[in-house]
């Protein structure tokens, strides 16, 4: 596709011809010829020419399906430019704002004149992706800091609030490796131990410890890391505490962390956590993977509560790595008989229950490649504890399995008709 250009800014040139190419053939219109000769030096396609008058825009040949881009840099206004690339026959028209001045205000102007054309800023479009880079560079350097100050500690503390819950204990397993620590090195624990239904489940099935602690116990760690709770919670128990993870509010509290990460526009610390294993480019292990899954979703009111684009780009890349089968065995029955009532027709064409020969068929076609994929799918390293726990949910996958199979088998006699 050709695109003809109109900018007089050397740097806004050089950045739309690097990016535009090669899907689009790029052709530049300026004013100036000493930035028109630096510019064919450089090997970039440019016209010397008067963007206002109708004439430029025949001479370059401007048909209906080519693009046409107009820097607004607020010093001179576009308008004139913009009528002379209509009354040749230009459609495919975007204003390119640039500066202070490209605001909502300003795209609204030009659409109340110009209808037809688009007003983009470009730190809209480039300000996303760059934040993004940005943020993830300060997590990194955050991360760097704190495994520096952890690595020459024998025993490390990741201390849950009373009671913990899917986010906490998921949390503190992804600290740990993090940290790049095993059970032993470092230890999760808190005051009081798990006792809702749902959450014992959770810790049988991934194999998650979480010991008993009391004030007097945490002079033997060299190291202290909270997860999901701020020292506030513990009045004058904590005399000292050097990482602070959290999602909640920051309070100030009897002791003052060393190194704090608090983001109270998050929805589950678990989220945090995701972030920081990928600024250091740590493996999520699948056992970790389903944990965080599982807190994710239960910390948000499954997605209700507190969601954003971070969050929701977090949940693709652990969805990829856990087991979504044993996460809804920590659910309560009610609970699983409740979503599995919600999934209807959807669900019995998975598990081939009461489909017709048609739809077994055409799901026999889609799970083979499907298969493959999974098994071709490279297995990311254990975290150093969990084998116990990934041969059980490996378990839970061929039972399962094997359960479909047997229902699938019973609805086809069902069908049969007797002799």
């Amino acid at each position: 596709m050709r695109c003809l250009a109109v900018c007089q800014d050397e740097l806004v040139i050089r950045m739309l011809d690097e990016i535009l190419l090669p899907g689009f053939e790029v052709e530049f219109i300026v004013e100036q010829r000493p930035l028109a000769r630096r510019l064919h030096d450089a090997k970039v396609a440019v016209t010397v020419g008067d963007p206002r008058r109708t004439d430029t825009w025949v001479k370059a040949d401007l048909g209906p399906s080519t693009c046409v881009i107009v820097e607004d840099n607020g010093k001179r206004s576009p308008k004139k430019i913009l009528d002379a690339v209509q009354a040749a026959g230009g459609t495919l028209v975007y204003v390119l704002g640039i500066g202070k001045d490209a605001t909502s205000r300003r795209a609204e102007e030009f659409h109340a004149e110009f209808p037809d054309v688009t007003y983009l800023a470009m730190s809209a479009l480039f300000g996303g992706p760059l934040l993004t880079e940005f943020s993830r560079s300060l997590t990194r350097s955050r991360v760097q800091q704190y495994q520096r100050y952890f690595s020459d500690a024998d025993r490390v503390l990741i201390l849950l609030h009373n009671d913990p819950d899917p986010d906490a204990m998921a949390s503190g397993l992804a600290l740990r490796n993090v940290l790049r620590r095993t059970k032993t090195t470092a230890i999760i624990g808190a005051m009081q131990g798990v006792t809702r239904p749902e959450n014992q489940r959770m810790v049988n099935l991934l194999d998650i410890h979480v010991e008993t602690i009391t004030a007097e116990s945490m002079k033997d760690y060299d190291r202290i890391a909270m997860v999901d709770v701020q020292p506030h919670y513990f009045g004058e128990m904590i005399e000292r505490v050097d990482l602070v993870i959290d999602h909640h509010p920051e309070q100030p509290g009897h002791a003052t962390p060393v190194f704090t990460d608090v983001r109270p526009d998050y929805g589950s610390t678990a989220t945090i956590l995701t972030e920081h294993l990928r600024a250091v480019d740590v493996n999520i292990s699948e056992r970790t993977a389903t944990a965080m899954l599982y807190a994710i979703k239960s910390d948000t009111l499954f997605f209700n509560r507190q969601t954003n684009r971070v969050l929701l780009r977090v949940h693709r890349s652990v969805a990829a790595r856990g087991f979504h089968s044993v996460r809804r065995r920590f659910l309560p029955a009610a609970r699983r008989r409740e979503m599995d009532d919600r999934r209807g027709d959807r669900q019995r064409f998975a598990h081939g229950i009461g489909a017709e020969p048609g739809l077994r068929e055409e799901r026999r076609r889609i799970r083979a490649p499907l298969l493959r994929g999974y098994r071709q799918r490279r297995r990311p390293p254990r975290d150093g504890e969990g084998d116990r726990a990934d041969a059980r949910v490996s378990r839970e996958i061929r039972r399962s399995g094997r359960r479909r199979d047997r229902r699938a088998t019973a609805g086809a006699r069902a069908r049969v008709p007797a002799a």
